[in-house]
């Protein structure tokens, strides 16, 4: 932060993190948060996925030979669970939301996968709905992605 407090210039620039680690994969999510200012600060996820027994990161692009395959099918799980929970009305969603939806794999999102094994992708407030409504997490079970990871996915998500 600053060290100009007398003026109101105090701003914060905070990174903290998450990991879950299997003997092929550590998932990381880290969460970052900015205040400079005004009503509030902002809060964005990225993430990292390191190939434990390589000692590189990998990408979830590496873990499949269908992207756009698992991309569609991401994306309609998570359309579903919309459906389901209303949450476009519950939360007010913008009329392009579905167009981030679809989205997921190209954009900036934090892709991480928890204890479960399930693939958490979370999408940070405004882009789907206001900042009230806050981020927007989506939990996807190896039952939808898995049938789409190449055998290197399959290896690292422990699906073999």
């Amino acid at each position: 932060g600053s060290d100009d407090w007398r003026y109101g210039s105090h701003w914060s620039d905070e990174i903290t993190y998450e990991t879950c680690q299997t003997d092929t994969l550590l998932s990381i999510r880290y969460t970052h948060y900015i205040y400079t200012g005004g009503a509030h600060g902002y809060a964005y996820y990225t993430g990292q996925l390191f190939a434990v027994k390589e000692g590189y990161f990998v990408t979830i692009d590496e873990m499949t030979d269908d992207p756009e395959g698992l991309s569609q099918a991401v994306s309609d799980e998570i359309m579903r669970q919309i459906e389901d929970g209303d949450l476009a009305v519950q939360y007010s969603y913008w009329n392009d939301y579905a167009s981030y939806i679809d989205d997921w794999m190209n954009g900036d999102y934090s892709i991480f996968f928890n204890e479960a094994g399930e693939m958490e992708i979370i999408f940070p407030a405004y882009e789907l709905a206001s900042y009230a409504a806050g981020p927007q997490a989506f939990s996807i079970s190896p039952e939808v992605y898995g049938t789409y990871c190449n055998e290197y996915g399959a290896v690292l998500l422990g699906l073999s």
